[in-house]
């Protein structure tokens, strides 16, 4: 009988050998434990998607709330300061107010003052009207001495205008041109009177006695004529109002005549441009200035010591006509030096 039950189950299985215990019982476990990941895979999926969405919905509604905020603030921040700027405004009306009030109660104070005190109200009329002659008066004097000053300017010019043209037959004029002296980075300036710095053409005049001083001539003059000794001995002797002028014993001619203003001596500027060499010249007709510059001896000088070329006479000066010996700079035993 249980060869028949046997012989039934290896047919009902077909013919094969049933699997050993444990090894169904892996096969379950392994089968459960597919199952259950496959499952737990579908929830942390799921899981996944809905955290996703989640964090979007989260993080949206950060960022609206933070913009909300910051908008919230900009606006607090503008009604701070219009709230600053109605308190400030609002003190300021205040403060205008008190001083309305202030004075309004000082008014009504002198009003019944005045309407109980008749002898005050008179007392304090007659102050005003005693300032007020006070500063009238002052004002008067003021303008009385601006007048006298203004009028002492004009006689004071007036006098020495007329002093100025006795002396010299020039007449007084504001308008003037410059002499420019210049030995390397040390300049002179000197002023001179548009009378006293052009010649009867319209041509620029020197001044010799400014030019003498910043050489370090030996000037020797009467009134009427001057006597400059350069540096090297030679003589230049000009005359009043003479177009003659003496360089080193010998006689050259001029475009326009020595001028005399005073203890000045203006020469024509061809004296120093056509019969003296060691100066540049430049003048400036737009400036109106006139620039004399010692040249440098490039042969004398070095990188420590600059040399200046003295002031000589030119070949044309010494070659012109000669002239007898003329002593001018002594006369009855006087002598003026500059």
């Amino acid at each position: 009988m249980e060869k028949k039950r046997n012989n039934s189950r290896k047919a009902e299985s077909g013919g094969k050998k049933k699997p050993p215990l444990y090894f169904r019982i892996l096969r379950g476990l392994y089968v459960f434990f597919t199952t259950l990941w496959s499952h737990i895979e579908d929830v942390i999926a799921f899981l996944y998607v809905k955290g996703r969405r989640l964090f979007r919905r989260i993080k949206k509604a950060v960022l609206e709330k933070w913009h909300q905020s910051r908008k919230e603030r900009a606006q607090r921040k503008i009604q701070r300061k219009e709230e600053k700027t109605e308190r400030a405004i609002q003190k300021k009306e205040q403060k205008i107010l008190e001083k309305e009030k202030r004075e309004l109660a000082a008014m009504q104070k002198a009003e019944r003052l005045r309407a109980h005190d008749p002898v005050l109200e008179e007392v304090q009329r007659q102050k005003r009207l005693q300032q007020k002659r006070k500063r009238d008066r002052r004002i008067g004097r003021a303008v009385l001495v601006l007048l006298s000053v203004v009028l002492a300017a004009q006689l004071l010019m007036l006098a020495l205008a007329g002093a100025l043209y006795v002396k010299t037959g020039v007449s007084l004029n504001f308008g003037k041109i410059e002499l420019l002296l210049e030995e390397g980075k040390t300049k002179k300036t000197v002023n001179i009177s548009v009378e006293n710095g052009y010649d009867a053409n319209g041509q620029p005049m020197v001044d010799m006695s400014a030019l003498a001083s910043w050489l370090g001539f030996h000037t020797i003059s009467d009134g009427t004529n001057v006597y400059y000794i350069l540096s090297n001995g030679t003589r230049i002797v000009l005359e009043q109002e003479s177009r003659v002028a003496h360089l080193g014993g010998s006689l050259v001619m001029l475009s326009a005549p020595v001028h005399f203003a005073g203890e000045r001596v203006y020469a024509p500027l061809e004296l120093i441009t056509d019969y003296t060499t060691g100066l540049g010249v430049s003048y400036s007709e737009k400036e109106k200035r006139l620039t004399l510059s010692r040249q440098k001896d490039e042969e004398k000088s070095n990188a420590t010591v600059t040399v200046y070329k003295e002031l000589v006479l030119t070949a044309a000066a010494i070659e012109a006509a000669p002239l007898p010996v003329w002593i001018m700079w002594q006369q009855d035993g006087a002598e003026t030096r500059n």
